[in-house]
């Protein structure tokens, strides 16, 4: 009988988790054009992570170069980038937010001094 202990669960869990994201980023992949630029970046920084996980558990090295460091490094530069885009969409989500509030706000004066 196999013993397993917590972090071969965790493990058998997060492969199981990866297969997962997998099929779901293939099936985002039949429509890939049709996305925004926001889930085209979602979708790449989800392919590096389900990529860091594989070479992670299988281990791999060559040459002296453990390629899940790599792979790790990989990983956070792109979803630093993922962070900065995501900070300048919602900078643009809120400036049109306000400047919708200022348009309906001049328009109320509008009516107000068109009824006058």
């Amino acid at each position: 009988m196999v013993e397993l202990t917590v972090n071969d669960i965790l493990e058998l869990i997060n492969i199981f988790l990866g297969f997962l994201l997998a099929l779901l980023a293939v099936r985002y992949m039949r429509f890939y054009s049709q996305l925004s630029e926001w889930w085209r970046r979602l979708l790449l920084l989800t392919f590096i992570f389900i990529l860091d996980k594989v070479v992670s558990f299988m281990d791999f090295e060559v040459t002296g170069i453990d390629f899940a460091i790599v792979m790790d490094t990989i990983f956070i530069g792109y979803f630093i980038y993922f962070l900065s885009y995501i900070t300048h969409v919602v900078r643009d989500i809120d400036s049109a937010k306000s400047e919708m509030a200022q348009l309906k706000r001049r328009l109320s004066e509008i009516k107000l001094e068109e009824g006058e």
